[in-house]
């Protein structure tokens, strides 16, 4: 992981060391607690009978540590019974969780053997679950559905595509593209309720933060075993195309607990062949993003 990336991972790991100094400074003080009760209260109780001084009481020190001994042990009890309760209980919640936990996984696909499905037919729709999209430099990243009609074009023609230059003259050009097909499919064993993905790309070192406030695609429910596509075209005519971009798949189960995974993707040009170089970097798992309060 690079730039912003690294102030996630960062922020992330402060929040884990701050996690465990409070878990530490809860063991130590529980110990403290612990020896204050069975060690030094029945000294203290037996070092005030051996004076015989101050006010004098019908039992002896032995009756008060019998008695002090009665009350740790209920109190013992009551804890450990507290402590079964509230153990089988989270058991109990995380099971559940796991019963309608969904997961989607991720897949590339062949891009021409699934391009087709992305442009509308003669109905001017594209498949159900196929879903478009478009980086360009003019208007960034966006969301069309299916493939718009230019840049089927383009793609078909493997870059190149007719310009008109002057009314009545036409030239043919050539643009430098990249297409991806992502295949997404819930392997897990409950629904991906209200499923949105998104593309976004590292800009000056830094990812943004604010998801739910970020431009993303309209929301899914995504059954066990159902499948999405997903294919991403990006226009790199321009250099500032280049760079580092990050897929996120946000979704939640049906008690609302949020998850998220998210692929890193770089595209780069080679200096001394000028070749386009499109890799995977990093996968962030499938981890807990928010849970319903």
């Amino acid at each position: 992981m690079r730039g912003g990336v690294d102030e996630t991972v960062s922020g992330v790991g402060k929040k884990i060391y701050m996690r465990k100094k409070s878990n530490l400074f809860i063991i130590i003080l529980s110990a403290v607690i612990l020896f204050v009760f069975i060690f030094v209260i029945p000294l203290v109780i037996n070092e005030l009978y051996k004076t015989g001084k101050g006010y004098k009481t019908t039992w002896n020190g032995a009756d008060v540590l019998s008695y002090y001994g009665s009350v740790l042990s209920s109190v013992g009890g009551i804890l450990g019974v507290f402590f079964s309760i509230r153990y089988a209980q989270k058991e109990y919640k995380e099971d559940s969780r796991q019963r309608i936990l969904p997961f989607v996984a991720t897949e590339s696909l062949m891009e021409q053997d699934e391009f087709e499905k992305f442009c509308k037919n003669e109905n001017n729709t594209n498949d159900k679950n196929y879903y478009a999209i478009t980086c360009l430099p003019e208007k960034g990243i966006e969301y069309p559905k299916a493939i718009p009609k230019n840049i089927e074009d383009i793609i078909r023609n493997r870059g190149n595509y007719t310009e008109e230059i002057v009314p009545g003259c036409y030239a043919t050009m050539h643009k430098e593209f990249l297409f991806v097909a992502l295949k997404l499919k819930n392997i897990g064993e409950g629904a991906a309720c209200n499923l949105t993905f998104g593309l976004y790309k590292l800009k000056d070192g830094k990812y943004q933060q604010e998801i739910e406030l970020r431009k993303k695609s309209i929301p899914f429910l995504l059954d066990r075993s159902d499948i999405l596509y997903v294919g991403i075209y990006w226009d790199l005519e321009n250099s500032n195309m280049l760079g580092t971009y990050n897929f996120d798949i946000m979704y939640s189960d049906i008690n609302y607990t949020r998850y998220r995974r998210s692929i890193s993707y770089e595209i780069i040009k080679n200096d001394e062949t000028s070749n386009l170089c499109f890799r995977q970097i990093d996968t962030c798992e499938h981890k807990v993003f928010s849970t319903k309060k």
